[in-house]
């Protein structure tokens, strides 16, 4: 039977060196001195290993094409459109072409594209959120691969690969904390999470935002007042979801949603279920994209054109210098107040009394 193809990670573990060393020494990168004895040692571990570099990225490494390929999760998320606006607005300013692939959130899909883009001889990769259908570990074995292969990548709005590929993203944590301060500060004791699940750093971060302010404000947690397990769930599942919550009993006079698509299905749900936004329930959302805006949904500002130009001005000081340790920039977030919060109801009436 054919061995699997062993892989970069693993020649750096046997010789002792950096990822970064191996590729350096097994691409016969020009201009980086690497003593003698570790070259040989890295040679030597590729040898008993099996190991070759992958042919694509050997091409990558050689010749640049001015291109750079860019993967989204999902093409009809304005999110993610505003983040390859942003990246498209610098590198095209730079004389760079845009490769766009999208994965449809799966991490075989975006393995598949990764290859063809490398097929297209791209200089880098943009990846903007990672895939949450396929263990994490295995996600990121695959990254450290690829940035081990010599393939600059960098990753928007998941720090999950942090310390393996360049990481740009928005403080979610402080974000949510923000937003779950203010309706406590509004009154708010029951205050449920609508929640993103665990698979990706983003909703892990809105998660723990929301638990540390339930905390800070000395709210009780409720394991009731969580549900929700992917920002990817379908309509269905996003109503049986807040549909739960509003069952909790004593019922949530407040949710805080992983984000703005979320909200705007929690308020349609919430509305067919009779109760009036803000009166009986507020909401809020997360990301201020088009669905907050129309639905006057109170949420918080990520900027995802500067994300992306972020990334892409990343990804051009990379190709300048290729053994730069990896980033993790965090961009900062304002919480936006509109009219789909306000002071729950008991409260309001029993002050006027």
């Amino acid at each position: 039977t054919m061995r699997r193809r062993a892989t970069g990670k693993e020649v750096a573990e046997r010789a002792g060196v950096s990822l970064t060393t191996v590729s350096f020494v097994l691409n016969g990168r020009k201009g980086v001195a690497i003593p003698e004895e570790t070259r040989q040692r890295v040679i030597e571990a590729a040898r008993e290993l099996g190991y070759r570099p992958n042919r694509l990225v050997r091409g990558l490494v050689r010749g640049r094409t001015q291109t750079v390929g860019v993967i989204v999760p999902r093409l009809d998320s304005s999110f993610h459109a505003a983040v390859v606006h942003g990246i498209q607005s610098v590198l095209t300013q730079q004389g760079y072409r845009t490769l766009l692939a999208d994965s449809e959130h799966s991490f075989k899909t975006e393995q598949h594209e990764v290859e063809l883009l490398l097929e297209h001889r791209v200089d880098g990769i943009v990846s903007v959120a990672l895939p949450d259908d396929a263990p994490q570990e295995v996600i990121l074995e695959w990254l450290a691969n690829l940035t081990a292969d010599g393939v600059p990548v960098v990753v928007v709005d998941d720090f999950s690969a942090s310390g393996i590929a360049d990481c740009v993203i928005t403080d979610d944590e402080y974000g949510a904390r923000m937003v779950v301060r203010y309706l406590s500060g509004l009154g708010h004791r029951r205050i449920a999470h609508l929640s993103a699940g665990d698979a990706m750093s983003s909703a892990r971060s809105r998660r723990i935002g929301y638990q540390a302010a339930m905390r800070d404000s000395g709210l009780v947690l409720d394991p009731t007042l969580v549900a929700g397990t992917s920002y990817f769930m379908s309509s269905e599942e996003t109503r049986a979801g807040v549909a739960r919550l509003l069952g909790a009993d004593p019922r949530p006079t407040a949710v805080f949603c992983a984000n703005d698509d979320m909200a705007a299905e929690c308020v349609a749900a919430a509305r067919e279920a009779g109760l009036r936004i803000p009166d009986d329930l507020s909401v809020a959302g997360y990301g201020d994209t088009t669905a907050g805006h129309l639905l006057d949904i109170t949420t918080v500002h990520q900027d995802p054109v500067s994300m992306g130009r972020r990334a892409a001005e990343r990804l051009l000081e990379r190709l300048q210098a290729l053994d730069c340790p990896p980033a993790n920039i965090s961009l900062p977030v304002q919480l936006v107040v509109r009219g789909s919060t306000a002071a729950p109801a008991a409260l309001t009436t029993r002050s006027v009394s």
